[in-house]
């Protein structure tokens, strides 16, 4: 019994030393078309200040932040909307960040 257990632990040392062997020297390297890609952004407008109702909102009005593509909402204004949003009036208050 003593002798199937050492020889067990021997064939688990040998199984973790191949395996510590091929990651040191590279063999288990990560395909690169397997690698994730980044995904590709979208710059959303937001209120960089506060706009009162009835005020004509202008360019330095508004800031821009990245957002991935999958998070975008359909009531965010993106950079393509930009003539949607300045010179308009603003037809609720707008807190700063929003």
């Amino acid at each position: 019994m003593r002798r199937g257990r050492i020889f067990i632990f021997l064939i688990l040392i040998v199984i973790v030393g191949v395996v510590v062997l091929a990651l040191g020297l590279g063999l288990f390297k990560p395909n690169p078309q397997s690698v994730a890609t980044e995904t590709t952004g979208v710059k959303v407008y937001y209120a960089s200040q506060n706009i009162p109702l009835g005020t004509t909102i202008t360019e330095d009005m508004l800031g821009t932040f990245t957002l991935p593509k999958e998070n975008e909402a359909e009531i965010m204004f993106i950079e393509d909307e930009k003539a949607n949003l300045v010179s308009k009036e603003a037809q609720f208050t707008l807190d700063q960040g929003t």
